[in-house]
């Protein structure tokens, strides 16, 4: 089985302060054979010292996708395209199903998470930001592997 790794980012987004707001959404298509591996979800932002919270969700109720993300392999020798499709600023009815809650309390402006969220074919992810300090502005990387 083969693991082809692939990345995403988002443009950089002024936030408010305590709005949750839908950075990222990452769908994995019914009609794809893969498994996606969630390996990475990088959040930048323009401040130190601040405190915000990152959400990942399963399956949220998407109104409208948003703004379509390039997607990079990156397998400099494999360049086998993602079967996954990748969006910026989502409107969203409902978030779905809380699967990973994170933290930034500290001197730090990233945010980085190593994690190992499975999504099968026919699911989403929804990654979210929720900053607690006004004119914030964030971007979100995404990194994913596939299997082939």
């Amino acid at each position: 089985m083969t693991r082809i790794p692939y990345t995403s980012l988002t443009a950089t987004r002024a936030q408010s302060n305590g709005t949750e707001w839908p950075m990222f959404l990452l769908v994995n298509p019914s009609v794809s054979s893969r498994t996606v591996i969630i390996t990475d979800i990088l959040s930048t932002f323009n401040a130190n010292n601040i405190a915000v919270e990152g959400r990942v969700y399963l399956n949220p109720t998407i109104t409208a996708n948003g703004t379509v993300l390039s997607i990079n392999s990156l397998h400099q020798i494999n360049t086998v395209p993602s079967v996954c499709a990748a969006f910026y600023s989502p409107t969203i009815a409902n978030n779905g199903t809380l699967l990973y809650l994170t933290s930034l309390f500290n001197s730090s402006s990233i945010l980085e998470e190593r994690i190992g969220l499975i999504l099968d074919s026919g699911n989403t992810f929804l990654v979210t930001v929720k900053p607690f300090a006004t004119g914030l502005n964030s971007a979100v990387q995404m990194s994913w592997s596939e299997t082939a």
